[in-house]
């Protein structure tokens, strides 16, 4: 019985601290290489797939046929195995990631390094880390209490807690809370040591709420490390949000009124060079400085936000599904057009038809009637809101579902048709999902 013990602490052991991945370096296209039953090889969409061929270190045969491949709801994968290898075929176009599940081993999500084009051929190799790392400990507290930890940029609950699954080395420590100014700092964690921080939270100065102050100002421009940016002020009002009669679709129903307070939200979706100038790093697929940022998701977004309002001292966030719609129907400007600022797409939109199958510079195209950029067409913009059902009932600043995993995105893109551009349009994905085709609006 002990030694039956022993072997199941072992076999919990190993799981605890091993994992699936791609060994680094071997995913690679191979030239030449083509899908040679084309016509069998289609996903549901009938849009073409591309292969990958998927070998496998230090895993089991028995146990390499037991991996389930997915990936976004607009993804198909077809599994099959072959000697010494598995074979999957997935949608060339929609494909940017693959969750990798096994039942023993876990899940691992591996985003793809390029593109697929049609009918090609990959090859990547799969292997099975153990790998048990050192651990220190981090006691935190502040004053006043109740404060997000972040860690190396994860959240760690509020304080005062109590942190034991660190790695043992430098790490960066940040606490944020409303009306409060985000203390950072770095600490070094020691091997089966815990050490002990207790840190004093500052009140935010008057700048934090420069909103209130400027409800007279059109525009507000900012600037972070020699990259501006502006914000349009909207005057807060009432709505009809949905299908209204213009709009031409039953998807977006029922329409309801909804009431808002005054916001500020971009004059653009954010750009390429200033999500660099915050993050450090730019993750999209179609390179500009002036281009929108894409490949980002919600979740990437809500730390580019947390990292600019430190380094701002602002409140800038994602705005809400019905800030969104109104602003870029013209607020209380609005001349009732189908498109955001016209009711002739070209106009205002990069879609299918003119973008080319790629993202454009903000701001050439015509503004709305706010003096917004781009609120239809270029790319999808994320909302702060989970997607749910509307209400007919009227609604006062309405923040969305309160349940429910997916996020909203509105706005269409440069891929997509005419009719997703319509500002009363409404699309979802998962808060991790990053695409060529998803980027971001500030709102304050």
């Amino acid at each position: 019985m002990k030694r039956i013990l022993l072997v199941l602490f072992a076999f919990i052991s190993l799981n605890a601290f091993s994992q699936l991945q791609v060994k680094e370096g071997s995913f690679k296209h191979i030239p030449g290489g083509v899908i040679e039953d084309k016509a069998e090889y289609v996903d549901g969409n009938e849009m073409p797939m591309a292969l990958i061929k998927i070998s496998t270190e230090n895993i089991p045969e028995q146990e390499r046929l037991r991996l389930v491949f997915s990936g976004n709801r607009e993804t198909q994968i077809l599994k099959r195995p072959k000697t010494g290898q598995m074979w999957i075929y997935l949608s060339a176009e929609a494909a940017t990631f693959i969750d990798i599940k096994h039942p023993d081993y876990g899940t691992y999500k591996y985003y793809l390094p390029e593109k697929l084009c049609d009918y090609c051929v990959y090859e990547m190799v799969l292997q099975y880390v153990n790998s048990q790392p050192e651990l220190g400990f981090l006691a935190v507290s502040s004053e006043p209490t109740d404060a997000d930890i972040y860690i190396d940029g994860k959240n760690y609950g509020k304080t005062n807690n109590v942190i034991t699954d660190l790695a043992v080395g430098t790490h960066e420590l940040q606490l944020e809370k409303a009306g409060y100014v985000t203390l950072t700092k770095t600490f070094v964690t020691t091997k089966g040591e815990t050490l002990k921080l207790n840190e004093t939270l500052q009140a935010v100065s008057n700048k934090a709420d420069k909103k209130q102050q400027v409800s007279s100002v059109t525009k507000e421009t900012f600037t972070v490390k020699g990259v501006s940016f502006t914000m349009i002020a909207v005057e807060g009002g009432t709505f009809k949000m949905g299908a209204t009669s213009e709009q031409g679709s039953d998807d977006e129903k029922p329409v309801h009124n909804v009431t808002l307070s005054d916001y500020y939200i971009g004059e653009t979706e954010v750009t390429q060079e200033l999500w660099q100038a915050v993050m450090g790093t730019n993750p999209s697929y179609s390179k500009g400085n002036k281009k929108p940022v894409e490949k980002v998701s919600w979740d990437d977004c809500q730390e580019f936000i947390r990292k600019l309002n430190q380094l701002t001292g602002m409140n800038f966030r994602l705005p809400t599904e019905a800030e969104w719609e109104y602003a870029a129907r013209g607020g209380n400007k609005s001349k009732g057009y189908k498109y955001s600022g016209s009711n002739t797409i070209d106009n205002v939109a990069w879609y299918t038809s003119n973008s080319g199958s790629k993202t454009h510079d903000v701001k050439t195209k015509q503004s709305n009637e706010l003096g917004i950029y781009d609120m239809s067409g270029n790319v999808w913009e994320w909302c702060q809101d989970r997607y749910g059902s509307y209400s007919s009932s009227s609604q006062t600043n309405p923040t969305g579902s309160s349940s429910g995993s997916y996020r909203v995105l509105r706005g269409g893109c440069w891929g997509g048709s005419a009719g997703s551009c319509r500002v009363s349009y409404r699309y979802y994905f998962s808060p991790d999902d990053r695409y060529y085709n998803l980027g971001l609006r500030l709102a304050l």
